[in-house]
């Protein structure tokens, strides 16, 4: 007599929880400090007011500029003749470092170093301080004292003229951020410039 089993082999299945999907993914080492910065900007935008962490970036550290340029300049080499002009060609490197303070003053210094195949390199420091005021991502600096070693007045009018030296005037920059290590001053005023 045959007898029949009513047992049914079980079959186990293997499902994938989210957990377990997240067991199986690595974050690379390199990519965490790019992604634990990216959470926390986002966690300071999404839960706090915006201008509390400007004003944190902004006070946080030293601001630095770099830029080079070059000026023409044309003088007359015959009186006689007022279309005989010579070029003269000035190459200027301008270095600079700004300090904001919580309480709202600024310190700024400019070291100019400009030369030309007539005039053998000379520099002078320009130095700036006043006041600050934000409103949002940008900043708007009044200075109040302002003073400079030059011995030539001509090439501060020079640079002035051209828009690479700004003295006495108030000045608008731009605060931008990827990240808290990557933030940027962008000078809205003047020569463009950029402060890192």
């Amino acid at each position: 007599m045959t007898v029949k089993s009513s047992i049914k082999p079980t079959i186990r299945k293997t499902i994938n929880t989210p957990k377990q999907k997240l067991k199986n993914y690595a974050i690379p080492d390199k990519a965490k400090p790019i992604l634990l910065s990216g959470i926390i900007i986002a966690a300071s935008v999404a839960f706090f007011p915006q201008e509390p962490l400007y004003k944190f970036l902004l006070t946080a550290r030293p601001w630095q500029s770099h830029t080079e340029a070059s000026v023409e300049t044309r003088h007359i080499v015959n009186e006689q003749n007022q279309n005989t002009y010579a070029s003269t060609y000035y190459y200027i490197n301008t270095s600079s470092q700004m300090i904001f303070l919580p309480n709202k003053q600024y310190q700024k210094a400019t070291l100019v170093t400009y030369t030309s195949p007539d005039v053998k390199p000379s520099q002078f420091e320009y130095l700036e301080s006043g006041s600050w005021s934000i409103s949002g991502q940008y900043i708007e600096v009044n200075p109040s004292n302002i003073s400079d070693n030059s011995t030539s007045n001509q090439m501060v009018d020079l640079l002035q003229r051209n828009n690479i030296l700004d003295i006495k005037a108030k000045q608008t920059y731009r605060m931008n951020f990827d990240s808290i290590k990557n933030a940027t001053l962008n000078n809205l005023s003047f020569r463009t410039s950029e402060y890192y």
